[in-house]
């Protein structure tokens, strides 16, 4: 089965950073920031545990606090929303647009109050929003822009890489990125004069330590080589390494033994997954996928009459917040193939615009001043089928296709339903784009022939009225 998404990593490199690299190198993480910042056009770079860090960081740095209002789309990963709560901020949500999936600038203007202090924009999927309207907007208000880059390393505006039109922006390097690190992120600082302020705030918090740093690396490895195109027969949770590690700690050992004893990368997968396979540990998906439905219905049932006492978002902040160098290097390495997996990427995302039926998935609008930088194709479902028929036929047929970001937008998820205020009647294309978005893997490793393949899955499908 071909997987939904999949990085390109050097198993070379994994090799030698498991087996070398014991000791903190502050000059490594150095070189990351200062390579990554240059790589994107920016003045300055702070890598961190993980992309949502960055963004927390930011709100801090900010000054951003309790009654503050921070502009942000619905359709976006709940995190974000996790941290502006953290920092006593109040979210204010706006929709999106169905021609790109980009947050609506017409939208963000029409909410601006006298308490937004700043406005954060996500270039989800990598295709980048209409920056040049959005910063007119934040410096006619005098506030802050923040820019959401996790889906988008490579993504330019009018030539110029997104994450340099912010005051600030992040990226993430969790593991279905194109560029990974297992996870983490960077905060990037465009404003000069924010970098002191950075800093002073970047000095209270500790690097995550080495050891946390090689479970990571270890966690990547595992689920890479499970979704291996030789292996992999059954959908795999995105977090499936995290989980088999921090219950089977033996599986590190594990690890340590067949990348030694191996060179070839088939063979590794294969002996990875018969051993994980012959311990019971891979998830009985169909069984597990019956009852989370079964699970989620009596839930949501029980919530619509027994409310909840005090429903809270996640916590992000830590003491360990800052990246170490194992991550930094392996960061690096993976820098030295950007231009080429972009340019691959690129290639596969034009190749189903070209051959996908328009009739049967309506294909983002993309002006050229703006160059994505796909981390997925996504097209929206006009097939009249629903969304889990064309996913479950896919997964019989042999390649995974569905909703795999945001299945629901966050004014409709638990707890922020009730939380963040919002009018949901003027929410209805995010809800719309979450209802109908279809992605399509187009990452580095597949074949011209899977392209082709799964083009003629989805251009099979009759339109119903």
């Amino acid at each position: 089965m071909l997987v939904r998404f999949r990085p390109l990593l050097n198993i070379d490199f994994i090799r030698s950073c498991l087996t070398e690299s014991s000791h903190e190198d502050v000059d490594t993480i150095m070189q990351f920031e200062k390579a990554f910042s240059a790589l994107v056009g920016a003045p300055y770079g702070v890598a961190v545990d993980q992309g949502r860090t960055a963004l927390f960081l930011a709100l801090k740095a900010l000054g951003i606090h309790d009654g503050d209002e921070v502009i942000v789309q619905s359709l976006t990963c709940q995190v974000v929303i996790d941290a502006i709560l953290e920092v006593g901020a109040l979210p204010v949500l706006v929709d999106s647009s169905l021609d790109d999936f980009q947050v609506s600038p017409v939208d963000i203007e029409k909410k601006l109050s006298a308490r937004t202090r700043a406005v954060i924009v996500a270039h989800i999927y990598g295709i980048p929003c209409q920056l040049e309207q959005i910063k007119e907007i934040t410096t006619k208000k005098q506030c802050y822009l923040i820019e959401d880059c996790a889906h988008s390393v490579g993504s330019r505006y009018k030539g110029k890489h997104v994450g340099t039109f912010g005051d600030l922006a992040y990226f993430s390097f969790n593991y279905d990125k194109p560029v990974t690190t297992g996870n983490g992120g960077m905060l990037v600082v465009n404003n000069p004069n924010l970098i002191d302020r950075i800093d002073a705030l970047v000095n209270k918090y500790e690097r995550v330590t080495l050891t946390r740093e090689k479970e990571v690396i270890y966690a990547l490895l595992l689920q890479y080589l499970l979704t291996h195109k030789r292996v992999y027969q059954q959908h795999l949770p995105i977090d499936l390494g995290v989980r088999l590690l921090k219950t089977n700690p033996s599986l590190s050992s594990m690890l340590d033994q067949f990348i030694q004893e191996v060179q070839s990368e088939d063979e590794l997968a294969m002996m990875t997954h018969d051993h994980i396979k012959r311990q019971g540990l891979l998830p009985h998906c169909s069984i597990r996928s019956i009852m989370g439905k079964s699970f989620y219905r009596t839930k949501n049932l029980t919530r619509r009459f027994i409310p909840a006492k005090l429903p809270q978002s996640a916590k992000i902040e830590h003491h360990h917040l800052l990246m170490n160098s194992l991550r930094a290097a392996f960061g690096l390495n993976q820098l030295r193939d950007y231009d080429s997996v972009v340019q691959k990427r690129n290639r596969n995302a034009a190749y189903y615009s070209e051959h996908l039926d328009q009739g049967l998935y309506r294909l983002p609008v993309i002006d050229t001043e703006r160059r994505p930088a796909f981390l997925k194709y996504t097209v929206m479902n006009q097939t009249g089928l629903p969304l889990s028929k064309i996913s479950d036929a896919a997964n019989k047929a042999g390649f995974e296709l569905g909703n795999y970001n945001w299945p629901r937008p966050v004014h409709l998820m638990q707890p922020y339903r009730r939380i963040v205020s919002h009018d949901r009647a003027l929410l209805s294309r995010s809800e719309q784009i979450a209802n109908l978005a279809l992605n399509i893997p187009m990452y580095t490793s597949i074949e011209k022939k899977e392209l082709e393949q799964m083009v003629a899955f989805l251009n099979s499908f009759n339109r119903k009225k």
